[in-house]
Order: structure tokens, then C-alpha cells, then sequence
């Protein structure tokens, strides 16, 4: 986007920033103003879990125990610890200092509670079996102490808990309708909500007898529900915001440039790669069901330049060599995806009997469709007729069941669970949208799994990478970094213990 364009549009949405939004930079009132792309309802995980409110509702919340991305530990939180004690069940000793925003002490009352509520018949929640999926039920042990009893054994229990906030039961029980309570957003965390009005505006403020660290440096957030990003961008030119999420590559380069302004962008927390019809489900895949086409198309891409041209300033460069990142258990591997070689890929295309090509479609969201395009035209230049396929998320995930696909580009949120199990679970823990057949491999991920012990899952996993990597059956590209735009008096630094977590409390006044 070039800079005239941004005067336009900053010109255009000045009078509709400066009447909505209180004008000028914020640092003298000590009030970080953020703009919001979605119109979030309510501050809850359990019935609003999308990323925008993430970013302000874990900050309002916390969890029971809380994983180091950096170290790869879980480290104690609202509870002091978690005992396996059984192979379905932990045993948790929590803290007898923590105090709820609404004045009300925390007891393992309030977490038998909330756990059992998430997978009570009767709680209507969205995705609710990301709960019932691994919580069978919680009792009562102590004043501050309580069991969990889990549906399975498994290794990723912990980080399935992620997800999982403890709330206020004097407050939640009594409400007749349980969305009221994110609207409350009564937590335990560094901030809370002193006001919200559904998609207009949310306040909050540092509570002050947050016991788990720091109270955060900023004396006001608030958030501005605005889901044009035109918009944003024209309240961030004119003084009505300080900070703002998920710009684009070209906004980016803009404003690291734009005297008054600035750009950060975090380590990768998504894996943006490729999927391809093994077995040719879609009926229109032959020639990916022959694993040196597979290889082919993997060495005629320079993965590295695609990276360097479409990729965000500050992005890495190195392609990733298999399908997990640092932060992940468990993410090892003793080979690595090919390199570009087209000569290479050309030779192979013609062993496989397609030295002049074929017809290939890469479906892809809106989002990614300039890297499915680059890539597209990369394969091009070794005869392979490929076209891109924007579609919606929900339109994909149809496809992809009723196997109409023969090429993707995904995109995998670490942050979901950052384990290895994440990459066999999303591609190929559902059967019904399996495009490959290969047993022995489907049960690497199985086995991973059900053990945890972690030398028996490093050498389970580092099979099913290799296995992936020799078979080509998916293709890392990159690790998309999460992007901010804001004035030149917000700064970004890593919350500690949070490499890939997008966090509020990385902002801070210059």
C-alpha cells in the first residue's frame, strides 16, 4: 500500500475517527487505546473463543498451571501444583492468596465449580468438546485442594487445560443466563474489566491485589470495536487509537518507515504450509499419488525467496524444516523437507512420466491467496498448470471431508495445543479427511499420544516427521509472526515466559 493511499484513506475516516474516539496520543493520560476487528459479544473463553478477545480476556483470567514456551515446563499459577496421581487422575494444591476481582477469595470451591460446569449436559458453550474431550469431573479435596478426574491418558492432558479459567461461583452460579458473566469478566488476572459495552467499547484497569506478579505498567486499556481496517488505520493516522493487530505486509513496511509511528512483529505462532491428495480422493490428483511429483513440486519451490518477497520485515527467512516450531514438545526430527533444486524437480517430473506437466488446484482462504499465487507460478515454470482457489474456512473444511482437494496451503495455530500431537491431530486425526494411506505412520501419532514419557515421544515423533518429510505428504513454509502498527510511543517487549502468545502486557510506554 503506498502512502498516498494511506493519506486518502486517513483523510476519508479522520471526521468518522475524531467524533468516535478521544484524538491525540494517549502516553500523558496513561491510556493505551487498541483497536478491535471483531464485535466481541462477551470476555469468556467458553462461549466467545476467538483470537481478538483472547487478547484481552487473558488478561482478565488465568489459568491453574501455565506453560513456559520458552522452557517447555508448565510452571505453578493459580495452583502451587499438579500431581499426576493416577492415570486419569491429577491432584491439584492451590494457592489460599488469590482474590477474585469482585472481592470473593479463591477456593478449590470455585475451581470444582468452573470445571465441572464446562462438561455438565446441560452447559451450552462454544466448543464445548475441547472439555468433555478431556475433563470426565472434578471433586472437592480440601479447602484448596481438589482431584481431576480425565476421560483418558494422555500426554497433552496439561496443556489441554490451557484453555481452562477458573471463575467466580458465587457470581456465575446464580446467573440465569452464564454469557452475563463475560460481560462481568470477573477474573483473577492482572486486569479487570471496569466497564464493557458490546460492540462499541471495554475498559479495563490494573487490579490491584493480583498476587502472580507485576501489576501490568499501563494504567488504562481500552478497546474500540472497529472491523474495518481501513478504518483503523485511519483512526491510528488521526490520533483516535495507539495500537493495532494483524496489518498487512504492505501497512507494515509503511509505517516502519511513517515518521510517528511503528511497526512490531513477534515470533511465528502459526505454521503456514501444504497439504496434498496422496491417494487421490478428489478423483482429479493422479499425479500426486506418485511420491517423486510430491518431491517435485517441494524443489521447485525456493522457499527461502517466497519467504524474503511476501513474508513481513522482520519475519525469518529460513524455511521451516518440518512441521513444528520451537515452542512445541516433542517437535523433533532428524531430517528436513528438500531444498530448491528445479533442474532437480524437472528430472523427477519427467521419471514420473510428467515431463509436460498437469493440471493442479491450491485451495487456500482469502488471507494466504498471495502466497498460493507466488507459489502457483513458481510451479509454472516446470509445466505444472496450477490455479488458485480462494475459499471461506467453512468451504474448505467441506471440501476437505468430502475430498474434493488436491492441494491446500493451511495454516496450523500453534497455540491451539504446542505439541507435536497438534500436527497429526489437524491432519490426520480425522479420518474422514485423511488423503493419505499409510497405517504404520497413523499409528506413530497414536502411540505419541499415550505415552508420556518424553524420551519415548521424542523418538515416536521424530519418526512421524521423518516419515512426513520422506513421503511428502505435508510441506512447512514459514511461521507467520503475529503484526502490530502503533505510534512511536508504544514499544513491543516479550512477556516473559510468553514467546508466542500475543500478550497486552508486551506493550509499554517509551
Amino acid at each position: 500500500m503506498t502512502k498516498n493511499v494511506l493519506n486518502g484513506m486517513a483523510l476519508a475516516g479522520a471526521v468518522v475517527a475524531l467524533a468516535a474516539f478521544p484524538a491525540s496520543a494517549q502516553k500523558a493520560k496513561d491510556t493505551l487505546r487498541i483497536a478491535v476487528g471483531t464485535n466481541i459479544p462477551q470476555l469468556s473463553i467458553y462461549e466467545f473463543a476467538q483470537p481478538d478477545a483472547d487478547f484481552f480476556y487473558r488478561e482478565l483470567y488465568d489459568n491453574l498451571m501455565i506453560y513456559n514456551e520458552e522452557k517447555k515446563t508448565f510452571d505453578p499459577r493459580l495452583a502451587k501444583s499438579a500431581k499426576q496421581v493416577g492415570p486419569t487422575t491429577i491432584e491439584f494444591e492451590l494457592r489460599d492468596d488469590i482474590t477474585f476481582h469482585s472481592g470473593n477469595k479463591m477456593t478449590a470451591d470455585d475451581a470444582v465449580y468452573t470445571l465441572n460446569w464446562t462438561v455438565a449436559p446441560d452447559t451450552k458453550m462454544f466448543l464445548q468438546n475441547r472439555y468433555t474431550g478431556v475433563i470426565k469431573s472434578a471433586e472437592k479435596t480440601g479447602p484448596y485442594t481438589f482431584r481431576l478426574n480425565t476421560v483418558a491418558p494422555t500426554a497433552i492432558d496439561m496443556l489441554r487445560l490451557r484453555s481452562f479459567f477458573v471463575y467466580d461461583s458465587k457470581i456465575h452460579q446464580p446467573l440465569a443466563d452464564k454469557t452475563e458473566y463475560g460481560r462481568k469478566g470477573i477474573g483473577t488476572g492482572p486486569m479487570q474489566l471496569t466497564s464493557f459495552e458490546p460492540g462499541q467499547k471495554m475498559v479495563m484497569t490494573p487490579f490491584k491485589d493480583f498476587k502472580l506478579g507485576k501489576p501490568n505498567e499501563i494504567g488504562r486499556i481500552e478497546g474500540y470495536f472497529v472491523g474495518d481496517q481501513q478504518t483503523q488505520i485511519a483512526q491510528l493516522l488521526t490520533g483516535g487509537i495507539d495500537l493495532m493487530r494483524n496489518p498487512t505486509w504492505d501497512q507494515i513496511t509503511e509505517f516502519s518507515k511513517r515518521p510517528g509511528f511503528g511497526a512490531s512483529v513477534t515470533e511465528g505462532n502459526n505454521i503456514l504450509y501444504m497439504t496434498y491428495d496422496t491417494i487421490n480422493r478428489s478423483e482429479d490428483a493422479k499425479a500426486l499419488t506418485d511420491v517423486r511429483v510430491r518431491r517435485a513440486i517441494i524443489m521447485a519451490l525456493d522457499r527461502e525467496l517466497l519467504i524474503k518477497q511476501i513474508g513481513v520485515r522482520g519475519q525469518d527467512p529460513r524455511p521451516l524444516p518440518a512441521l513444528c516450531i520451537s515452542s512445541m514438545i516433542a517437535c523433533v526430527h532428524n531430517t528436513a523437507a528438500p531444498g530448491f533444486n528445479r533442474d532437480e524437480a524437472k528430472k523427477l517430473l519427467k521419471e514420473a512420466g510428467y515431463e509436460n506437466g498437469f493440471k493442479l488446484e491450491i485451495t487456500t482462504v482469502p488471507q494466504y491467496r498471495p502466497w498460493a499465487e507466488a507459489i502457483a507460478g513458481e510451479l509454472r515454470k516446470v509445466n505444472i498448470e496450477a490455479t488458485v482457489n480462494p475459499q471461506t474456512d467453512v468451504v474448505i473444511r467441506k471440501l476437505r471431508s468430502t475430498g474434493k482437494i488436491q492441494m491446500a496451503m493451511e495454516n496450523m495455530p500453534v497455540l491451539a495445543i504446542p505439541d507435536a500431537h497438534l500436527t497429526y491431530q489437524i491432519n490426520f486425526g480425522n479420518r474422514s479427511e485423511l488423503y493419505i494411506k499409510d497405517d504404520e505412520f497413523l499409528k506413530l501419532g497414536e502411540d505419541g499420544l499415550s505415552t508420556r514419557d518424553p524420551a519415548l515421544r521424542d523418538r515416536i515423533y521424530a519418526q512421524m516427521f521423518d516419515r512426513i518429510n520422506d513421503q511428502m505428504y505435508l510441506l512447512p513454509l514459514t511461521a507467520i509472526p503475529s503484526t502490530y502498527l502503533h505510534t512511536a510511543e508504544v514499544f513491543y517487549r516479550q512477556t516473559q515466559g510468553f514467546k508466542f502468545t500475543p500478550r497486552i502486557t508486551d506493550f509499554h510506554w517509551k
